[in-house]
């Protein structure tokens, strides 16, 4: 609802597209979480993870006036848990011991790799952000910024409601990620076809990984946190999902895909004054007086409804199981280092040092990241002496003005 007025719903920012949620995805950020620790290693799907009810966790970098981070649990869980059931059910202090092993900075990198392109390099607020402010969530972007937070992995920063559907649809394509991007072709009055500027798409992660995260994710609406939705629709099947709800319920989200659809259905509170979500019909903000809304039971339904229809009379289609080397904990080889978002001269370097030679493609860019990596291909586990294709921003792409 396109306007100036915050009290009639009104917004003047692309709520689709843009950064937009204020309140963050929840704990659809695990997958993140979970896809480095299958890349680096950390786990495999059998992996028992330890998973108290509550448990103080130090952050990577500490000194002697670092807080920890003390996640708890909603709900009973076993402990411990294998990261199959986790993805299902969603425990918290898994996911953060997680977290830790597989490295904050992996997870911040997969988050950018797997699709967060603009929520990543946007500030907390979902802005450019703002040198002047004292404010390093405010001063820099996501992926900086949370360098030693692990309450990333719970999701509570701003995100692109696309951007998360473009993650499921760079697992879904086998660790290939592409520009979300609705134009297929432009063409002039005279019928001859215009260039279309796009990024080349880009294989994120190798296929074995992102299909063990999509075997993981397929229990979400079959024993999960969205099953009791699902029941409740006639939906039986095959897809992957994972629920997200953030602190005082002011934000829900499930984030799956179906045959060959990828998807991010979010329910957030959108006003001048933010209330919990209460689930209903329609579903309402209110203080008090309900039981407050979660990933599975409001985000979930909408997306039942929709592909019982869309698919009506279709054939289902199978998600992809896991190779048995990412059921356990074990070393998947060479890793290629994340170069993207430096400096071209500085990402070379850092793929030599590590054995991998590289070559340099321009690309349209914007005009303040020009000279920058914007793109690095292929990445994850990949063998030294593969040379790795960067692209890098020509800085052709004037910013618009606000």
């Amino acid at each position: 609802n396109f306007g100036g007025d915050a009290s009639q719903g009104q917004t003047e920012y692309n709520l689709v597209s843009g950064v937009s949620n204020p309140f963050g995805g929840g704990s659809s950020f695990k997958i993140f979480t979970s896809a480095a620790a299958l890349e680096q290693g950390a786990a495999g799907l059998d992996t028992q993870l330890p998973n108290p009810s509550s448990q103080c966790i130090q952050p990577p970098i500490t000194n002697s006036s670092t807080p920890p981070y003390c996640p708890t649990n909603l709900g009973s869980y076993p402990d411990p848990i294998s990261l199959r059931t986790a993805l299902a059910t969603s425990p918290n202090v898994a996911f953060v011991n997680l977290e830790k092993q597989a490295g904050l900075p992996n997870v911040l990198n997969m988050a950018y790799r797997l699709g967060l392109r603009h929520t990543m390099t946007s500030n907390q607020h979902g802005h450019d952000p703002e040198p002047a402010s004292n404010d390093p969530f405010v001063n820099q972007p996501q992926i900086q910024a949370f360098h030693n937070d692990l309450g990333f992995t719970l999701g509570s920063s701003q995100v692109s409601p696309l951007e998360m559907a473009n993650v499921v649809a760079t697992l879904k394509s086998g660790g290939m990620w592409c520009p979300p991007n609705p134009i297929m072709s432009i063409t002039d009055r005279n019928g001859k076809p215009v260039p279309v500027h796009a990024l080349p798409c880009e294989q994120v992660v190798s296929p074995q990984v992102a299909n063990a995260l999509l075997d993981g994710m397929s229990q979400d609406t079959v024993s999960g946190t969205s099953a009791q939705a699902a029941k409740a629709a006639g939906w039986s099947r095959p897809d992957v999902g994972k629920t997200g709800t953030t602190q005082e319920n002011k934000s829900v989200a499930f984030v799956g895909g179906v045959n060959n659809y990828a998807v991010a259905s979010m329910v957030f509170a959108d006003d001048a004054k933010p209330r919990p979500i209460c689930p209903g019909h329609p579903v309402v903000g209110a203080s008090y007086g309900c039981s407050h809304a979660f990933g599975g039971s409001v985000a979930a339904p909408p997306y039942f409804q929709a592909f019982n229809k869309i698919l009506a009379g279709q054939p289902n289609q199978p998600v992809p199981g896991a190779d048995p080397a990412f059921l356990q904990a074990h070393p998947h080889g060479d890793t290629v280092p994340f170069v993207m978002l430096q400096k071209t001269a500085d990402a070379q370097q850092a793929l030599k040092k590590a054995g991998y030679p590289s070559t340099v493609h321009t690309v349209p860019g914007s005009l303040d990241s020009k000279g920058t990596i914007i793109g690095e291909t292929p990445m994850g586990n990949i063998k030294k002496g593969t040379t790795i294709t960067l692209y890098a921003s020509d800085g052709s792409i004037t910013p618009a003005t606000p």
